[in-house]
């Protein structure tokens, strides 16, 4: 069943740099709660990234679609942009029920922001290294855990790092999906000692929010620095 049979909902939040526009597809009463709460912290990805990335975006505007579980929604990611300003439209996963996805849709905005903003800049390395990960990925997936921490208060890592802990890329035709995946994994073991399992989550004023943050900047300076050798 495509998701576009789906009842839709529409609502809008908005300050005086970014708007959400969201399209909320078969949700129930738990979920649309989740939704707003989602699309208030979208309002502060811009910010997040202007704090740790080296250039300014100065206007958001994002239509999201929201969709549950098990339905097909197909559409072309579109990204229009005028120097700093950014409007961008993307389709997500609102699973119901599931508290998860807040942080999800959270990280996967972001991430795709942060191709944008790298792009529209000229700071690109998606080529995949001798290992199967790529500087460019690895270095969003790092900077995912921050926005989540600067956005919501806590972050615990990715959670669908399990999912994916088992992924074995070797003998796989390379492809954007498995250096994405290999780039994941590369950062997750770079990450585990500051996401132990009998440690709590990092909050904003854990001690290890500094080295998480730290560990952020250095990634962006690298992926700068590999951009201006290859350039």
């Amino acid at each position: 069943m495509d998701a576009k049979d789906l009842p839709v909902e529409r609502f809008s939040v908005n300050n005086n740099y970014a708007t959400i526009h969201i399209e909320l597809r078969g949700a129930d009463e738990q979920t649309k709660n989740m939704a707003v709460l989602t699309a208030n912290d979208l309002l502060a990805v811009r910010d997040a990234l202007n704090d740790f990335l080296p250039f300014t975006m100065n206007r958001l505007r994002l239509r999201v679609v929201m969709i549950p579980d098990g339905f097909r929604y197909v559409k072309t990611k579109t990204v229009i942009f005028r120097a700093s300003n950014v409007s961008a439209e993307f389709a997500v996963r609102m699973t119901t029920g599931a508290a998860t996805s807040r942080r999800l849709v959270i990280r996967d905005i972001a991430h795709e922001l942060m191709h944008v903003m790298l792009s529209i800049n000229g700071v690109t390395s998606k080529d995949a290294k001798s290992d199967g990960g790529s500087v460019e990925e690895e270095t969003i997936y790092t900077m995912e855990n921050c926005v989540e921490l600067r956005i919501t208060g806590s972050t615990d890592g990715d959670p669908l790092a399990d999912q994916n802990n088992g992924f074995d890329a070797s003998g796989l035709v390379p492809s954007n999906a498995v250096t994405s995946l290999v780039s994941g994994q590369h950062v997750d073991a770079v990450l585990a000692e500051l996401f132990t399992r009998d440690t709590r989550p990092i909050t904003s004023d854990d001690p290890r929010a500094e080295k998480l943050e730290a560990l952020c900047r250095e990634a962006i300076d690298r992926l700068i620095a590999t951009t201006a050798t290859h350039g």
